[in-house]
């Protein structure tokens, strides 16, 4: 054995192999050394002795029974790891440092003295350096609890450094440079997807690296760099606005449905939301229909059918209105891509077929059908809705439509010139069209209870 050297005042020296100075520890309780991993298999008797007492916060004593050992014993891989400990425990980060260089050398593959190689690193301020070691150390034993820990803290302390970094440049230059507008921008990107790889978890690199993207015009970048974000942080709210604003930027209206729907879940009574996400609803509905629809509301001449089509799709609200509709026959809209639309806002009322049960998709519409439409919806939802009464000029009151006039201009449904000139015979324009259903919605939802957007 080699007993530790006394003074002449009675205190133990410097261990003479290890040159620690057992004076520098600091007697902690259990658990406060949570750092040092337990004891490896395969250890002799003193070493497993003095590794479980440094384990169980008392280095004093670790470095006793190291000192028992036989020196054979003190000179493996596991000694040198156990010194190196000892040495951290002690304040001497150099010497832990060199302790742990030397275990490696010896055992490259001990798991204890590659994690004990990357805290002397991380200790050191060189997180990049720490996470080669961590990362080996995790690699040799995965179940190492300390060393996964560790990775996991180097890995943040990396990324943050380097954000530092990345700040430091953008003030520096002035030059927009954290968005990769101006020279340099493609360096800022390398450094925030580098911020990412090292902590996946960190959500600030994935806003910044698709804010990038995105004033780049590179609306697939910036949706993958979000994607992945959502992917490790989960149902974030800035990470979903974002997410939901890029896909329907980029037409997937689906899947920004889906992202609004998830952040309502979170951000439940939101009437901002709630416009969003009908909106989302009626661009998602839309972008389904064929292309003549989509183009309706530039049309110059909307026909019978583009209306029925109109109303069904902007007014999802109808739905609540079908229990007292009724079967049809309708002989002249088979296979049309508008056959559904009709249908719906036939049987419930809302435009009426022809005695010979025809639909005639293709009549254009005049501004007193339409007129007449909104006044049978109004009918349905409010038939006892009051309003300033109207002045139409060039409408008779023997007009077929003269009530439904009066009340479409009253509700501000449509209008009337300067001359209160109603123009009953003229054809609707898509802008027309979209914009009495718009208003129609607002009256509907007002009805029913239901917010207004």
């Amino acid at each position: 054995m080699a007993p530790v050297a006394a003074t002449n005042s009675g205190e133990r020296a410097a261990d003479p192999l290890t040159g620690i100075d057992p004076s520098a520890f600091h007697r902690r309780e259990a658990g406060d050394t949570a750092a040092v991993p337990p004891p490896p298999d395969g250890l002799s008797a003193p070493l497993r002795a003095s590794w479980q007492a440094l384990f169980e916060g008392d280095p004093g004593r670790a470095l006793g029974l190291l000192a028992e050992a036989e020196p054979a014993h003190r000179r493996s891989a596991e000694a040198l790891t156990l010194a190196g400990f000892l040495a951290s425990a002690a304040g001497d980060a150099a010497g832990a440092r060199r302790r742990f260089e030397q275990a490696v050398a010896l055992a490259p593959e001990l798991a204890p003295a590659l994690y004990g190689r990357g805290i002397s690193a991380e200790v050191g301020g060189d997180h990049q350096e720490a996470m080669w070691w961590l990362r080996r150390a995790v690699f040799v034993d995965p179940e190492m609890t300390e060393a996964v820990v560790a990775l996991h803290i180097a890995q943040l302390e990396r990324a943050r450094q380097l954000l530092r970094d990345i700040d430091k440049r953008d003030n520096g230059n002035g030059n927009g440079d954290r968005n990769g507008n101006e020279s340099g921008g493609d360096g800022i990107l390398d450094d925030y997807r580098q911020v990412i790889q090292i902590a996946p978890h960190l959500l600030p690199p994935y806003l910044a690296l698709a804010n990038a993207y995105r004033q780049r015009g590179d609306i697939a970048g910036a949706l993958a760099v979000l994607e992945q974000a959502h992917l490790h942080v989960g149902d974030v709210p800035v990470v979903l606005e974002r997410l939901s604003a890029l896909y329907q930027e980029a037409g997937d209206h689906a899947r920004a449905i889906d992202c609004l729907e998830r952040l309502a879940t979170l951000q439940p009574g939101d009437p901002g939301l709630d416009r969003r996400l009908a909106a989302a609803r009626d661009k998602h509905e839309i972008a389904t229909l064929p292309e003549s629809f989509r183009n309706v509301e530039r049309a110059a001449v909307i026909y019978r059918e583009q209306l029925a089509a109109l109303l069904a799709v902007r007014l999802p609200e109808l739905s609540d209105l079908s229990s007292g509709s009724r079967a049809l026959i309708i002989n002249d809209i088979a296979e049309r891509w508008t056959e559904p639309h009709i249908r719906k806002v036939a049987e419930i009322g809302l435009m009426e077929t022809f005695p010979n049960h025809m639909f005639a998709p293709e009549i254009p519409v005049t501004r007193a059908m339409l007129a007449d439409t909104a006044y049978r919806l109004l009918q349905l939802v409010d038939p006892g809705r009051r309003s300033t009464p109207a002045r139409v000029s060039d409408v008779p009151s023997g007009h077929l439509a003269y009530r439904a006039i009066l009340a479409a201009v009253a509700l501000d449904v449509m209008d009337v010139d300067e001359l209160d000139r109603f123009f009953p015979n003229r054809k609707v324009d898509g802008e027309q069209a979209a914009r009495a259903i718009r208003r129609l919605r607002e009256i509907v939802r007002e009805s029913l209870g239901k917010p207004i957007y």
